[in-house]
């Protein structure tokens, strides 16, 4: 799967912003249009994020065979496997 495939997905599902858009990679704000965060780097809340990533979002991006890696805390970058 295309990056640009997963960000339809992503996009449909939550209101996220992305940039630096390549084959199999881009990177994606870590707040939402309304405010939510998908990725909070200085989460403690173990329940909702696993290392900072929302575990739905999370899960969404495993499943179609990428990972999500810090670039600082405001943005992360989403690589396929």
């Amino acid at each position: 799967m295309k990056a640009t495939d997963l960000i339809k997905i992503i996009k449909d599902a939550y209101d996220v912003g992305v940039h630096d858009v390549e084959d199999y990679q881009f990177k994606a704000s870590a707040e939402t249009g309304d405010g939510t965060w998908l990725f909070d780097y200085w989460s403690e809340n173990y329940d909702l994020y696993d290392f900072g990533i929302y575990n739905d979002i999370n899960e969404l991006i495993q499943h179609h065979g990428y990972y999500v890696e810090w670039e600082n805390p405001g943005t992360v970058i989403i690589t396929q496997e």
